[in-house]
């Protein structure tokens, strides 16, 4: 009996140890049990914010880099899913979270601070072979009604739901794969996102990709700091002047043109460097 009471406290250790990394649930990153708690949550958005990208994409660079000439302590997490931002936001009070929709945030809104990270040029994008004569577009998006949108999680769909346009959710991927099955007609991505993924993921359906002229926007990637968090205060006006800071002396730019490219008059980006990290 004896021989078997010494690997006790290696016992408790391991259970002690899964219990507190089942807690909270997965994590993409790499301080889950370290004694660093900041984290600026965020969701997998190629080529802006993904771990398949080089320095994590341009979004996390320049998070990564204001961060550090801020004095703030605190981290990158990527997830997969949505949802995981939100639990973290509210359950745990993270101090700050990376997106770009955040309709679905509303009942936490007062309680959020916003900086403005990277304006990102979108288009509305369909599949030719299922509108071969191609797609009209109207303003107030009177030449699809009837049509089914695309939706990102968080996003306001207000406009297109009075227009008579159907909504369905998901994710960029998963929207994509449904515009090449035909369950909905069109969605809104930045060129860059419908390149990387219709290239990695698709194959031969990459090249059927048509964006509807004339419909580009402006969209913005926000980090919102968490005021419940007892640092985010402090840490959203450091946040905020290193930015500045970084767009006075150059290196903002240096890190969006070092990631991305503007060719032609309406702004359309292109990647410079697709190659994932190996």
């Amino acid at each position: 009996m004896l021989r078997y009471l010494k690997f006790l406290p290696v016992l408790i250790i391991s259970l002690m140890w899964s219990s507190a990394a089942d807690a909270t649930g997965p994590r993409v990153t790499t301080s889950l049990f370290t004694a660093n708690q900041n984290e600026v949550h965020t969701i997998d958005f190629p080529p802006f914010v993904s771990s398949e990208v080089i320095e994590g994409g341009v979004a996390s660079e320049l998070v990564r880099t204001a961060l550090s000439r801020g004095n703030i302590d605190a981290d990158i997490t990527i997830h997969p899913l949505r949802g995981m931002i939100r639990y973290y936001m509210i359950q745990e009070q993270a101090m700050a979270m990376l997106i770009r929709h955040e309709s679905d945030m509303s009942d936490i809104k007062q309680n959020l601070i916003s900086v403005p990270l990277l304006k990102i040029k979108e288009g509305f994008y369909y599949y030719k072979p299922s509108h071969p004569q191609g797609v009209a577009w109207h303003k107030d998006f009177k030449s699809l009604k009837g049509f089914t949108y695309g939706a990102h999680y968080g996003e306001d769909v207000s406009a297109f739901e009075q227009a008579g346009i159907q909504v369905t959710f998901g994710r960029t991927m998963a929207l994509m794969k449904q515009l090449v099955l035909g369950k909905i007609d069109f969605l809104k991505a930045p060129a860059p996102t419908i390149e990387w993924l219709s290239k990695k993921y698709l194959g031969n359906e990459a090249k059927d990709f048509e964006r509807i002229d004339g419909a580009i926007f402006e969209d913005t990637l926000r980090v919102f700091f968490n005021r419940k968090h007892a640092e985010a205060a402090k840490a959203a006006k450091q946040f905020a002047a290193a930015l500045e800071s970084m767009k006075k002396d150059g290196t903002y730019e240096e890190i969006v043109n070092r990631h991305l490219e503007t060719t032609n008059k309406e702004g359309k980006p292109y990647l410079r460097r697709l190659d994932a990290v190996k």
